[in-house]
């Protein structure tokens, strides 16, 4: 059974225009440090080794973590579970049974 179903091309995509320098007016956004900006992407990713989580954050202006995902409160309590959980023994295969000493 044929299916009635054309592929249209779109053409080349055209490119966004160019900004425009216009001195004479002045900038109404925030000022960005250029170092902040260099620095760090943002957000950026950071692993968190300890946990094994990746961490989103955030950063304002002037280039410090102004917040994150999951949030600092959440990687804290994260870190005190992980802290009182005792170190698992690996479970035996099925129908073997542990060796005795």
């Amino acid at each position: 059974m044929p299916i009635d179903m054309t592929i249209r091309g779109i053409g080349a995509v055209p490119r966004p225009p160019e900004p425009v320098a216009r001195p004479d007016i002045a900038s109404t956004g925030p000022a960005v440090s250029a170092h902040a900006d260099a620095a760090k992407p943002n957000p950026s990713l950071r692993i968190d080794p300890a946990l094994g989580l990746v961490v989103i954050e955030f950063r304002d202006t002037d280039g410090r973590v102004a917040n994150s995902i999951p949030t600092e409160h959440q990687l804290e309590a994260y870190r005190s579970h992980a802290a009182t959980q005792a170190h698992p023994t690996p479970a035996s295969p099925k129908g073997v049974a542990p060796a005795k000493d």
